[in-house]
């Protein structure tokens, strides 16, 4: 009979590799959500103080949908009160454009969404977050969708210890009455 010789060195060089390329891939899968949620934390943040600015320039009357997607940013000068569904009470004051480029995460423009706690800045509809939830299937984005809760610390809106959601601060008293306004003026 021929005895084997059990090489441990070739084993343990063997464990030793299986084992970095695990670190690898965590670490790989890992950084990558991280880099993802810093962006997405990033957009809504420069996202909230643009619509913030516009709000206080411009008076934001009112958004035609539920939601309204965030494409209006790079528009130059304004022909009506309107644009991409956001109603303006001084549109003659639009300072845009505001971006180069509209913001998007995985091509996918942010929103704000209408619900009945208010008005926020989420990603859109279709963005797949890096806690592996998908926003407006996963994650509802409709007027009934407790959004407040959903932006807690590792809800639906949330990873890590940040959240992918941010109020418009928007008087809805003051929109609800310069809505009424203006539509009294167009009768």
């Amino acid at each position: 009979m021929v005895e084997e010789k059990i090489n441990f060195k070739r084993i343990a060089v063997g464990f030793l590799l299986i084992g970095l390329f695990g670190v690898f891939l965590f670490e790989f899968g890992y950084t990558r959500r991280q880099r993802a949620a810093k962006k997405i934390v990033q957009d809504i943040t420069e996202l909230s103080a643009l619509l913030h600015a516009i709000d206080t320039t411009c008076g934001i009357v009112k958004f035609a949908s539920q939601k309204t997607q965030i494409d209006f940013l790079v528009a130059g000068k304004l022909v009506g009160s309107e644009i991409s569904g956001m109603h303006l009470a001084r549109p003659e004051k639009w300072q845009g454009p505001y971006l180069d480029a509209n913001p998007t995460m995985q091509g996918i423009e942010y929103q704000i969404v209408h619900t009945k706690d208010g008005y926020f800045i989420t990603p859109g509809d279709g963005v797949l977050m890096p806690n592996a939830k998908r926003v407006g299937i996963d994650v509802e984005t409709n007027y009934s969708a407790n959004i407040p809760l959903l932006s807690k610390i590792n809800r639906g809106f949330g990873y890590d210890d940040m959240s992918f959601v941010s109020p418009l601060d928007i008087n809805a008293n003051t929109m609800n009455a310069l809505a009424e306004f203006v539509e009294e003026d167009d009768m």
